[in-house]
């Protein structure tokens, strides 16, 4: 809940919320030390703190304590991008939309916006088209795919 109400922005103090989900993490970690789920909540809150090296030592524990997790892997792949490695951020997003299939529609939006940071704008496209194919297959919006092609239009 705290991660949560720092990361939508309702929080009125945000980084006493972002401590408290620290400590609450730290806590169910001396629980379970290889619960890689709570490392997935560290390496976000460290994130929200701009505590980067600490984020990605987190999310390769958790990368390590689940190698095929596809929610763990696009989380790392997120924490790789925002922490300025987008070429292993894409390729960890990449893998994990093979790991699942059904995956969650911020995963092509990160791996977009990776693609873009990589100047790779003939992939961006592609990879915009298919989910603007799938919105429509699904008669669904994306405003991601085409804020992504009108940023590189």
């Amino acid at each position: 809940m705290h991660w949560q109400k720092a990361l939508l922005g309702i929080s009125d103090n945000r980084e006493e919320n972002l401590e408290k989900a620290l400590e609450f993490a730290n806590e169910a970690l001396g629980l379970d030390e290889n619960a890689y789920t709570t490392y997935d909540l560290i390496f976000n809150v460290e994130l929200l703190l701009r505590e980067y090296a600490s984020a990605l030592s987190h999310a390769e524990l958790a990368l390590d304590l689940a190698p095929v997790g596809s929610n763990t892997t696009a989380l790392a792949g997120g924490v790789k991008l925002s922490s300025g490695y987008p070429e292993e951020g894409v390729a960890l997003l990449e893998k994990a939309m093979r790991y699942e299939p059904d995956y969650a529609q911020r995963i092509p939006d990160q791996l977009i916006y990776g693609l873009c940071m990589l100047k790779k704008y003939d992939q961006t496209v592609s990879v915009a088209e298919a989910m603007l194919a799938a919105a429509e297959e699904a008669k669904d919006f994306h405003a991601g795919a085409h804020r992504y092609l009108a940023a590189i239009s």
